[in-house]
C-alpha cells in the first residue's frame, strides 16, 4: 500500500517541505510584457504568499520596451 503525503508529514526526520518558485522580471527577460513584474514587486508578492525560496531567472537579455 503506498504511503500518503499526510503520513510523511507526521514523520519528524528533519526534512522540510518549502514553497519555492522561479519567475522572470520585466526588463530582464524579453518575454515578460507586464511592466508591473519588477523584481521588487515579485519579492513582495512572494513574501505575501509565504514563498520561502525564490529564483528570479531572467534570460540575460535586456528588453528595449
Amino acid at each position: 500500500m503506498p504511503i500518503t503525503f499526510t503520513e510523511i508529514e507526521k514523520i519528524d526526520n528533519g526534512a522540510q517541505f518549502l514553497n519555492a518558485e522561479h519567475v522572470h522580471s520585466f526588463g530582464g527577460s524579453h518575454d515578460v510584457k507586464d511592466s508591473a513584474m519588477t523584481v521588487e514587486a515579485i519579492v513582495e508578492a512572494a513574501v505575501k504568499l509565504n514563498i520561502r525560496i525564490l529564483a528570479v531567472t531572467d534570460h540575460n537579455h535586456r528588453c528595449e520596451c
